[in-house]
């Protein structure tokens, strides 16, 4: 005979949907914050996001914002190698961009993991590239999220 679920076990659940639906909110309006900006090389904007300890790998290449370098992620980005990008994070114009990304709250710490699929096309080339890109967001206490890491692959094969 299976096991019935408590009343305790019950709201854990609940607590758990509703902190899931908040995480994926989160990271859809994040998201689309930060592909817009990337897209518009706004690497200020972006740059805020990034804090001391925070790390940014492209393609296998890490670097981390430290006392020494605390904007070596910004320099990163404004030294990618093209004039122009554009992320697309749907291949099929039909498709809701939000099905692109999956989001998870890190248990007990406020953080978010995000995770995003698309294409991106750089220049004027027009082939699009398939691409993922993970981040993890951590709460600030004054309120809103930094960017603790972010992970970006082409993913060819």
């Amino acid at each position: 005979m299976a096991a019935q679920p408590d009343e305790r076990g019950s709201q854990t659940n609940e607590i758990s949907e509703r902190n899931q639906k908040q995480a994926q909110a989160i990271a859809e309006q994040f998201v689309e914050f930060y592909y817009r900006s990337f897209d518009q090389k706004a690497w200020d904007e972006l740059g805020a996001y990034y804090q001391l300890g925070s790390w940014y790998t492209w393609q296998g290449d890490a670097v981390e914002n430290t006392k020494e370098s605390p904007t070596a992620i910004l320099d990163k980005l404004k030294t990618l190698p093209f004039e122009k990008i554009t992320h697309a994070l749907v291949s099929n114009p039909t498709e809701d961009w939000r099905d692109a990304i999956r989001a998870q709250p890190v248990a007990n710490s406020g953080a978010i993991a995000v995770a995003v699929m698309g294409r991106f096309s750089v220049d004027q080339e027009g082939n699009q590239l398939p691409f993922t890109q993970t981040f993890l967001l951590m709460p600030i206490p004054q309120g809103g999220y930094y960017i603790q890491s972010d992970f970006f692959r082409i993913m060819l094969v």
